[in-house]
């Protein structure tokens, strides 16, 4: 035996005329003295906290047991008092010691372990995870220059040490940003189908590209290989109509729209080379036309979303290489109903088609008529209807869906590139406002690039922070290659002051401070415009101590207390106040380390008291659900319980669920965060809370 465990040893016998006989025993390994770590699961910088180890005797006598705990990272995790202690220990007996510890930052800690005793020994080495208090932030800069350009560096107090860092992005091509819209897909946190189509459709496009638009962590290779696990992940979406839903396992909620936007992105990775089931496929296909078939709705109001839905699932269905010519007919007819992006889809469609009459002719001029001219720039202006925000429609989403018909059809050039301007002009951070804005502009901006190239760079990008140069990088020729260097965080105010060579080195210590750099990127050469990207990705301590309403309120409580024992069950409250009604609304409450979600599926009397307090009535009625509306989806981590709600209606909303405190010390816990995913500047947060568990 080389481990402890317990063996099941089996004998089988049988012969040719089926007489058989079995037996099996039972053998279990352990050692005399055995040390058995009771550590929280994970902490966050500034926890303190028991660290325990049990000490189990096999002995036939009883004994004093010395234990050892040494931090094998003490910048991350220390030891604050005494890191040896003595137990006494009965005949075939157990006990519990304790050490004090304290989370000083970011990273995974080594622990070692070790117990003597009556000449017998054990020792082990695990890790504990700490992490960030709030989630990571992330700021960028970007601009272009034919001569030189100054952008100011701000890094605030109370940043982690260890986390984050600055990129510096250099390129000829005004894409040079449209990395952060893929980074932003592929890190976004929640995983519904919509979401996880988008980031396989970045990583698709930005690995057809190879380094151009390098995502952070990721290269193009790899960018492949994670697109294509995505794609074999979609197949949990579908159901048994063949329609997708937005939750793997829910099919009470399957989508067109959604359905033919997974169609949409598995159609791109066909093009460029990816394996897609094609049962898959044609299930979809067989729902979209059953979709297609049902009657239209009484109720008028309800035909700009109907209209839009429709022209994308015929659109892709043409796509996908079917014969939509009646509905393609039927549809036509709405166009005086319907919203720009449904035509656009319209257009599409005949495109594909080969199509050159009247037809289209006529929608390529209901499009041209919706583009507004601002400058030097020009995009859509979108109907606005109320039940379009079911389908995330936006002016940006619009202008995005447009330009990429337009580049398609070879319209207009100069059009083309004002609405790339205007696109461009629109991110926030270097990205846009969600996801569907994010994956339909990245498509259209990519094909655009692909299409339209006009002038031949000749010149070399010089980055200087302060009076120090940090990056030089030539560009000769047409190229789709940016220069992109990574940087530890700056921690030097001084412009003379020289780069830190690790993350943590310098002048001062990250966190103590702001600091603020001047930076420059200048264009050195005869010919081509310097596109440049500056961003800079950092965490911080600081403790929020005042909640934040930015269009969503929102509250938590404990059952109204602050300290706990080891073992009590805690009822989690969550209140969500809206002034009006709110879509696509998402929730994220980080645990304290301290304790763990109790799982309502385990037959325990905890489970049954979770199911009383955190299970929604359901109805079987789908309309009703959502004319009542609520949280329609429940996540449960290991660090966060997370709440997604399709429809919120203005009012009071309350959820709750249950913990259990599990290890002592103290800990404190994240804000409660809410915010609309497609729409995350309406957001709201609570406090930071601290939790004591007691022994």
């Amino acid at each position: 035996p080389e481990s402890l465990t317990t063996y099941r040893i089996m004998a089988v016998a049988a012969d040719k005329v089926s007489r058989f006989g079995f037996a099996q025993n039972d053998i279990r390994v352990n050692k005399p003295v055995l040390l058995t770590p009771t550590w929280p699961r994970f902490l966050a910088v500034d926890d303190t906290a028991y660290f325990g180890a049990v000490v189990h005797s096999q002995l036939k006598q009883k004994g004093n047991a010395t234990v050892t705990i040494k931090s094998l990272d003490p910048n991350l995790l220390e030891f604050t008092g005494e890191t040896t202690s003595k137990a006494d220990v009965a005949a075939s007996g157990s006990t519990e010691v304790r050490f004090d510890a304290k989370a000083k930052a970011v990273g995974t800690a080594r622990v070692q372990m070790t117990v003597n005793m009556s000449g017998e020994s054990d020792a082990f080495q695990d890790v504990i995870p700490i992490r960030v208090l709030v989630s990571p932030e992330t700021v960028a800069a970007y601009g272009d220059t034919k001569t030189a350009a100054k952008e100011t560096l701000e890094v605030p107090a109370g940043v982690v040490p260890n986390f984050g860092g600055l990129r510096f992005e250099t390129a000829s091509t005004a894409m040079v940003g449209l990395g952060e819209g893929a980074q932003y897909l592929v890190d976004y946190p929640y995983g519904c189908a919509e979401q996880r189509a988008s980031g396989a459709l970045a990583l698709m496009l930005t690995s057809d590209l190879g380094d151009a638009f390098h995502l952070q962590g990721i290269d193009a290779a790899n960018g492949k290989k994670q697109a294509q696990a995505t794609i074999n992940e979609l197949t949990k979406f579908q159901c048994p109509s063949g329609g997708f839903t937005y939750w793997a396992g829910d099919c009470s909620m399957d989508s067109p729209y959604l359905t033919a936007w997974v169609l949409h992105v598995l159609h791109r990775g066909q093009k460029l080379g990816y394996t897609v089931d094609k049962t898959m496929l044609e299930n979809a296909y067989k729902y979209m036309e059953t979709e297609l078939a049902r009657p239209r709705p009484v109720n008028e109001g309800w035909y700009p979303a109907y209209t839009a839905w429709q022209a994308f699932a015929v659109r892709t269905l043409v796509e996908g290489g079917r014969n939509e010519d009646s509905h393609l007919t039927r549809l036509i007819g709405y166009t005086d109903r319907m919203p720009i992006f449904g035509i656009a889809w319209l257009t599409d469609a005949l495109l594909m088609k080969g199509e050159k009459g009247p037809r289209l002719v006529d929608l390529q001029r209901r499009l041209a008529n919706a583009i507004l001219p601002e400058g030097g720039s020009a995009h859509v202006e979108e109907l606005k209807d109320p039940y379009l925000l079911y389908l995330w429609s936006s002016n940006v989403r619009s202008t995005a869906i447009v330009l990429g018909t337009l580049v398609r059809g070879g319209q207009d050039e100069q059009l083309v590139k004002r609405m790339v301007r205007w696109l461009m002009q629109q991110r926030k951070d270097g990205r846009w406002g969600n996801t569907q804005e994010n994956a339909w502009a990245m498509e259209s901006l990519i094909d655009y690039y692909r299409k339209y190239e006009s002038e031949v760079p000749d010149f070399t990008a010089v980055v200087a922070m302060g009076a120090a140069v940090v990056a030089r990088d030539a560009f000769r020729g047409r190229s789709t290659q940016s220069a992109a260097h990574d940087l530890p965080l700056p921690t030097d105010p001084s412009p003379s002051a020289p780069l830190p060579a690790a993350r943590g080195e310098g002048g001062r210590r990250p966190g103590e401070g702001p600091v603020t750099i001047p930076i420059t990127f200048t264009r050195d050469g005869k010919a081509g415009t310097l596109f440049y990207l500056m961003r800079l990705r950092y965490a911080t301590t600081e403790v929020m101590k005042t909640p934040l309403d930015q269009g969503i309120s929102v509250q938590r409580s404990y059952g109204g207390k602050t300290a706990f024992k080891a073992g009590d069950l805690i009822k989690v409250t969550l209140t969500v106040k809206n002034t009006k009604e709110r879509r696509f609304v998402a929730i994220t409450d980080p645990i304290p380390a301290g304790t763990e979600p109790v799982e309502s599926w385990f037959a325990t009397t905890a489970s049954d008291i979770a199911q009383q307090v955190g299970q929604q009535t359901s109805d079987d009625d789908s309309w009703a659900w959502w004319e009542r509306s609520g949280f329609d989806h429940v996540e449960r981590h290991d660090d966060r319980v997370e709440l997604f709600a399709t429809r919120l209606s203005e009012g009071t909303h309350t959820f709750s669920y249950i913990l259990r405190a599990t290890t002592a010390g103290t800990f404190i816990t994240a804000p409660l965060h809410a915010e609309q995913m497609y729409e995350p500047e309406i957001f709201g947060r609570t406090a930071t809370s601290i939790i004591e568990v007691q022994r």
